[in-house]
């Protein structure tokens, strides 16, 4: 759980997050609170239910899919591991030459922070050089600038931005 250490890991995943009845306990009572997550599971939900002291009887859930018509989910499997970065060829084919059409815009989780750069880097040597100039894979994670991923983030946003894909964990 974030704010708590995972096993064999001395230092937690955003530690702040372990704080966070510090923060409700100095709220009035009445004020409503809302947690949202991504990638909550149910065991999860009961720890931090539990940690933060929320009764039951006024505490709503709601677990609703990420499915949507303009997403889609992948699972690839990998040969080797995720040092083998030939598995991300199926993201831009080789050879690429105009007029096909560019890579559609995404978002590629990876598990460790350290892999995002090295990930995006790849990516990009796959694409033609003069294409490199109006499509980029860039990477951002929690650990880079504020400043950094808002820049990323934000050009990703753009319809015409130069970002089209991003590297994130």
């Amino acid at each position: 759980m974030a704010g708590e250490p995972k096993a064999g890991e001395k230092l937690a995943f955003r530690a702040a997050y372990g704080n966070l009845a510090e923060v409700l306990v100095q709220l009035p009572l009445g004020v409503p609170v809302a947690l949202f997550s991504a990638t909550l599971s149910q065991l999860i939900l009961q720890r931090i239910i539990k940690s933060l002291n929320l009764s039951k009887d006024i505490t709503d859930t709601f677990m609703l899919t990420t499915n949507r018509p303009n997403i889609s989910h992948a699972v690839i499997p990998m040969v080797d591991s995720i040092k083998n970065l030939s598995n991300l060829d199926f993201l831009v084919s080789v050879p690429f030459h105009l007029p096909m059409s560019y890579p559609p815009k995404s978002i590629i989780f990876i598990d460790h922070k350290l892999s995002t750069a090295a990930v995006a880097r790849y990516l990009n040597t796959r694409l033609p050089e003069a294409v490199r100039r109006v499509f980029k894979f860039r990477h951002l994670h929690s650990s880079m600038s504020t400043e950094h991923n808002e820049m990323v983030f934000d050009e990703f946003r753009k319809p015409d931005g130069l970002v089209q894909g991003v590297v994130a964990t």
